[in-house]
């Protein structure tokens, strides 16, 4: 299940800690195309069980938004082994199944 972080603090502590691909879907309530590509970053998650999917609702934690610039939603940004890999603005459901399929590979 994607799970909602609030707060840098925990969302820096989980990048951190977490060995793989961490997927993090930053995105707003009131966003049309959020809600539109939301639900499918959430199948891909069940499809996908050798990565972490995280989601960030900016308005509830703009200070993790604003740590890693968040200024269009919605915005995927992709780390691995804690590193920042990849960010993808706005992906339609193609290009955001394709980048993950390529960094998730197939541990």
């Amino acid at each position: 299940m994607v799970q909602q972080v609030k707060g840098v603090e925990a969302f820096d502590k989980i990048i951190k800690e977490t060995k793989g691909l961490v997927a993090v879907d930053f995105f707003a309530v009131w966003c049309r195309p959020c809600q539109q590509i939301g639900p499918v970053f959430e199948k891909i998650e069940t499809e996908t069980p050798n990565a972490l999917f995280l989601k960030v609702d900016v308005d509830e934690s703009n200070d993790t938004a604003g740590k890693y610039g968040i200024t269009s939603m919605p915005t995927f940004i992709f780390f691995k082994d804690g590193e920042n890999v990849k960010t993808v603005i706005g992906p339609t459901e193609h290009e955001l199944r394709a980048v993950i399929k390529e960094l998730a590979g197939s541990d």
